[in-house]
């Protein structure tokens, strides 16, 4: 038995080996993002998996060159520093990965915004946090909003000079999708990644994933089963508040946290921050309108912990342990299991 440790997110994730005992799995872990990728790739022979796993850190390098606003050089920083009202051509792939964002953006009525920047420069979130004034906060959500920037097809526009698109809550997701093509492209039969505690999967093979406690990621609750696609989590365990309501300017209500399976890794990353704004209530239903997206909504309540999840894994999740945090309220859609 082969094990993938997402040790960004308490996650560990099991890839069992195929039938064909000629079948080899390859381990590697690289640094990029600035944070850890973990790949684990089922493949015939141990040179093709070491092949299609640099071709898959390639496009992950890619993906951080195109998307980072941490350096000044990516194409999305270009594009966020070009004259207001130019029209600027992006490459297919960014012009995709930025209406696939407006998209979720609308989607999910504004929970989830990319042009959230403003905001995150605001509260400080990438130089260790500060309270941002009245008027600060006033001018930081004048600058956020989907009116603000255009796409047309691959030319790209923006209305205000203040616009910030932060790629915080898609980017890494982005470069999941693109990894993962690669590898299908490559001839890989299976894999399993992990960038920075978001989990992606290729192959048809069922994955059981555990979904760890929201106040210890070391404790894993219960575990989901999912075929393909890509798990993220949204919670406030390892960075604090660092969630921010678009639709407010302040941190989003921390009850917990939001696990997000969806088709593609994009998805996941973006919609697990949308539903973690939108709370367990809304959020859930939310994702019970939403075609291939399943979530698992994890409260904080005293004493033990309520789980809910959309009905699409309601017989596809399991409890972990006899006593994980005492008395364990778990609601399965329209079910309801009290454990003492």
């Amino acid at each position: 038995m082969n094990t993938l440790l997402a040790t960004a997110a308490g996650l560990l994730v099991t890839l069992p080996l195929g039938v064909d005992d000629e079948r080899v799995v390859v381990h590697r872990r690289v640094n990029t993002m600035g944070t850890a990728l973990w790949m684990e790739l089922e493949v015939q022979e141990r040179t093709e998996g070491l092949r299609a796993s640099e071709e898959a850190l390639r496009t992950v390098e890619a993906a951080e060159a195109r998307l980072s606003t941490w350096i000044t050089e990516s194409e999305l920083a270009r594009f966020l520093t070009a004259k207001v009202g130019e029209r600027v051509e992006l490459t297919p792939l960014l012009a995709g990965e930025l209406r696939a964002a407006a998209r979720i953006c609308e989607e999910t009525h504004g929970a989830f915004d990319p042009s959230v920047g403003a905001l995150t420069r605001a509260w400080g979130l990438r130089s260790g946090g500060r309270m941002p004034s009245d008027s600060e906060l006033k001018d930081a959500l004048d600058a956020c909003g989907s009116t603000l920037w255009q796409i047309e097809g691959s030319l790209a526009s923006r209305s205000s000079h203040l616009l910030m698109i932060d790629e915080g809550g898609f980017g890494k997701g982005a470069a999941l999708d693109q990894a993962i093509q690669s590898l299908e492209s490559e001839g890989v039969l299976a894999a399993s990644l992990n960038l920075g505690g978001q989990l992606a999967f290729l192959g048809d093979a069922m994955r059981s994933v555990p979904v760890a406690d929201p106040e210890d990621r070391s404790v894993p609750l219960l575990e989901v089963e999912v075929r393909g696609g890509s798990v993220a989590t949204s919670g406030t365990a390892e960075r604090g508040s660092h969630i921010i309501d678009p639709r407010t300017g302040h941190p989003a209500h921390d009850f917990g946290s939001v696990t997000v399976w969806a088709e593609t890794a994009l998805e996941a990353d973006a919609l697990a921050t949308a539903f973690f704004v939108l709370g367990p209530k809304e959020g859930l239903a939310l994702a019970e309108e939403m075609e291939g997206v399943e979530a698992v909504f994890i409260e904080k309540s005293t004493p033990g912990r309520r789980v809910s999840v959309t009905s699409g894994l309601s017989k596809r999740t399991r409890l972990l342990g006899e006593d994980v945090t005492g008395k364990l309220i778990v609601s399965l859609s329209e079910q309801s299991v009290v454990k003492e």
